[in-house]
């Protein structure tokens, strides 16, 4: 069975999907911040979902498994 690719604790950065014109702070406080999983939601038959918290600022949101790619470590 289809599983979470990600686990608890990985890091995280989130993807730029579209490319609306954004403010350079939220650029800066989604796109160019680490966020670490907190919490692997239940999936609902859709796209896979976590909880994902703002490593710098403790702010958390919900992500979905695509708009999201691994920080390697070290980098």
């Amino acid at each position: 069975s289809a599983a979470h690719k990600f686990p608890m604790g990985q890091e995280v950065r989130l993807i730029r999907s579209s490319p609306q014109k954004i403010s350079k702070e939220l650029e800066q406080s989604l796109f160019l911040a680490s966020f670490e999983i907190s919490r692997l939601l239940p999936p609902e038959g859709q796209p896979f979902q976590y909880r994902v918290r703002n490593l710098v600022t403790g702010q958390e949101r919900v992500a979905e498994e695509s708009e999201i790619i691994a920080i390697e470590a070290g980098v």
